[in-house]
């Protein structure tokens, strides 16, 4: 029944223009016709009772895994009492009434991203030592600090609209290689870009350097028309004694925006922001500073740590709380449980005809957090209208250059917008649309994710990895329990050592086990660069790199100009897999050598050796990439390497304009043909 529904559902997709508003293009099921069997209930002699199938067929028949997976929405009630408006400003205790702990560790596990609940501008920005965290840390020095400077930051973003003030509780230890403001370590409230921005770069957030060496709070307030950096706005004078040994900090930073910096019981600063003005009190409350401030300065909700010249931190626990406006709401976790012999995943062992699509998700990194879509970004096809293109000049001409060099360009628009990777309305048409056509599990690119440097804890885990992965594997499950279909996913890693982060972060844990595809009984993952040396028991692994022109057994390769030269075979002989790509480079695609869309002509060579070979998983290139940098190179000049206009770009996902949805109505019955046996279609523009 689900398989025919599927096809069912196929079919219509292929037919339709579908609206910009993705509709899903799965159809109703029929209810029952005139010559449907009638079964009749009923005593002799008396009117019999009529009961059609469609009454006792079971309403959710057509649901997503039907009879193989059962899932449940499971609701917790998190309603919130409210925080007394008396106590603002004063230090909450965690567990009290009205008080939600959004962060807490003692770091006693000696984990200092706090299993990926904060994040570090570098893998080496903090350290553990026998329960302390030291940032900047160094494992040679005597007192664990190095000499540099870098920043940490819990990842939790405050919502003032849900809290009448949020607080950072430290026990701590400070750290001044100086008398001087800025050798010291800072904790900065209201912080938007947490993981980049510090306060030595003005604009975002207000800062605080705390000075044991000279006794004193230094305050930065954030805004570039009064910047006061290296020694801050002012400096307030605090009792040593208070700032030596092992302190209990607070920062508690209200919902009209006031900061309260207690040390112990004391209270030893207070900072008032208002419209055009900033006002700082000693902890006696008299006023010691009053200047110009613009408050989009406070804007954001996170704490952020930055240390500086020798100065820094030892922080033995912390926590974040917020204090509730009182709010009455719920949590909903969807639970999927196999159905009798069935298991969760989407097992490919024995499967042919599987169908993959590489799918992108960098659009936080590229655009930052927020809600709602992104409302402009630099596009390729505008550019090339306005200014034109050259690798000479770039966009423009020797004495008009318009040219964002590194910077990530659409070569179009997409139709539902410029979104960023954890919009989840955009999530959901995009995994309604892959189903629809037919597509088994994407392939979630990472290929630039290698560790060092995307581990766990990393500002580039949290903005390309871990985020968008929560936000799309939620968005699976949610409507899987809406009995909707989704495709399943794998993972395709730089390299193997992000592997054992993956399974730790996504594919090991419950709640979404059975997102992802398994192979031979292990969880499936891909990587890029193949590893001859790398041997695992834990995963099926495949490699797949782009333009190798030969491939070697169970290597991949996509991205080929012909790639009935790439078929993958498994160690029996048989093909195990093949690429097939809309366009493609053969170094860069805005040079003269791209080969591009054609009309639909390049993919459909490409899809006509799939159907020639019949290999046991197609992967597809590409759904969502939309962007490639800018890039100037010697020799060569103004490039941009995997996507550059309509022509010359890869994405089947609809754009606004140009081609519309017409590459994924071929996509919806490239899948039908291959899988029903039929001779590769001639899809292209005639």
């Amino acid at each position: 029944m689900m398989r025919m529904m599927r096809l069912l559902a196929l079919i219509v997709a292929c037919l339709t223009v579908l609206p910009l508003c993705f509709a899903s293009c799965e159809t109703q099921p029929a209810g029952p016709s005139d010559t449907e069997d009638v079964q009749t209930t009923g005593a002799p002699g008396t009117e019999p009772e009529t009961v059609t199938d469609a009454e006792t067929e079971d309403p959710h028949a057509n649901d997503f895994n039907y009879g193989k997976v059962k899932y449940e929405k499971i609701t917790t009630d998190l309603s919130v009492k409210e925080y007394p408006d008396d106590l603002v400003g004063k230090v909450a205790s965690g567990g009290s009434d009205g008080v939600v702990t959004l962060f807490s560790s003692d770091f006693s596990d000696g984990d200092q991203n706090c299993g990926g609940k904060a994040v570090s501008r570098q893998d080496t920005s903090a350290g553990v030592v026998d329960g302390v965290m030291y940032i900047p840390f160094s494992d040679t020095a005597e007192n664990h600090l190095s000499g540099g400077w870098t920043t940490w930051a819990p990842d939790v973003n405050v919502d003032y609209k849900e809290y009448k003030q949020s607080q950072l509780c430290a026990d701590l230890t400070f750290y001044s290689a100086s008398g001087n403001a800025w050798m010291s370590g800072f904790i900065g409230c209201y912080v938007s870009d947490y993981t980049f921005k510090i306060p030595d770069n003005p604009g975002d957030g207000v800062w605080l350097s705390f000075n044991e060496a000279a006794g004193a709070i230094n305050v930065y307030a954030a805004d570039g028309g009064n910047w006061k950096w290296p020694v801050g706005n002012v400096s307030v004078p605090v009792d040593k004694a208070l700032m030596t040994g092992k302190v209990k900090l607070n920062v508690i930073c209200t919902a009209d925006r006031q900061i309260y910096v207690y040390l112990g019981e004391t209270c030893a600063a207070r900072i008032v922001c208002e419209t055009g003005k900033v006002t700082v009190y000693n902890g006696a409350g008299e006023e010691i500073y009053s200047g110009g401030f613009d408050m989009n300065s406070v804007s954001g909700g996170h704490y952020s740590v930055f240390c500086h010249g020798g100065g820094g931190f030892g922080v033995d626990e912390m926590a974040i709380y917020g204090c509730s406006v009182g709010v009455d709401k719920t949590e909903t976790k969807i639970v999927a449980t196999p159905v009798g012999d069935n298991s969760l995943g989407y097992d490919i062992t024995d499967k042919n005809d599987v169908i993959g699509i590489c799918y992108t998700m960098w659009f936080n990194a590229i655009h930052g957090d927020g809600e709602g879509k992104v409302e402009n970004a630099l596009n390729v096809t505008e550019l090339k209208e306005k200014y034109g293109f050259s690798t000479e000049y770039g966009f423009g001409t020797p004495g008009d250059q318009h040219n964002a060099v590194p910077a990530f360009h659409y070569w179009a628009k997409p139709a539902q917008g410029y979104y960023r990777s954890t919009d989840k309305d955009a999530i959901r048409n995009n995994m309604t649309l892959l189903y629809n056509a037919g597509v088994d599990f994407i392939i979630l690119d990472y290929t630039y994710a290698k560790s060092p440097g995307y581990d766990p804890g990393s500002s580039t885990w949290s903005s390309y990895i871990y985020k968008p992965s929560v936000a799309l594997l939620d968005t699976i499950m949610e409507m899987r329990a809406e009995g909707l279909g989704t495709p399943y996913v794998v993972y395709w890693m730089g390299n193997e050592n992000m592997f054992d982060h993956i399974y730790d972060n996504f594919m090991g844990v419950e709640k979404w086990k059975d997102c992802f595809v398994y192979w031979d009984g292990k969880p499936f993952i891909m990587n890029w660069a193949y590893n001859k040396k790398y041997k695992t028991d834990a995963y099926t692994v495949r490699s797949m790199y782009g333009l190798k022109g030969t491939v070697k057994i169970t290597q991949w390769s996509y991205l080929e100009v012909d790639n009935s030269k790439t078929i993958s075979k498994n160690r029996a002989g048989e093909p195990e897999h093949v690429s097939v790509c809309v366009a493609t480079q053969e170094t860069y695609m805005s040079v003269s050598t791209a080969h591009g869309r054609d009309g639909g002509r390049f993919w459909n060579r490409q899809w006509q050796t799939a159907f020639e070979v019949h290999p046991k998983i197609v992967t597809v290139t590409w759904w969502n990439e939309w962007c490639a940098q800018l890039y100037k190179i010697d020799g060569v000049g103004y490039i941009f390497t995997d996507n550059f206009d309509i022509e010359h770009s890869r994405d089947i996902e609809p754009m606004e304009g140009g081609h519309g949805d017409q590459y994924y109505k071929w996509l919806c019955e490239y899948i039908r043909a291959y899988r029903a046996g039929e001779p590769c279609p001639d899809l292209t523009e005639k």
